[in-house]
């Protein structure tokens, strides 16, 4: 079944607050990454952008996919090939 761009948005979110991690934490990271590249750059611009990114859907698929192995990691559920 296909989602709609709305549920995988909010799916996304959830998943990243149940990691503990926010919009802001992000922008956080771009602001310290980018300050000396961007001149005046704001946190408010920072967070602006991060929440323009995570409105694609291959972020978002992205960022699911991302924890969601990261937790089968966690409980030992990935079988490593060698």
């Amino acid at each position: 079944m296909v989602k709609s761009d709305s549920e995988l948005h909010a799916r996304a979110v959830a998943l990243m607050k149940e990691r503990g991690v926010s919009v802001e934490d992000i922008a956080d990271l771009v602001l310290h990454l980018q300050k000396s590249y961007v001149e005046n750059l704001t946190m408010e611009e920072c967070i602006e952008n991060v929440t323009a990114v995570f409105l694609k859907r291959e972020v978002q698929n992205t960022i699911i996919t991302g924890i969601e192995l990261d937790k089968l990691a966690e409980f030992y559920k990935l079988r490593l090939y060698r």
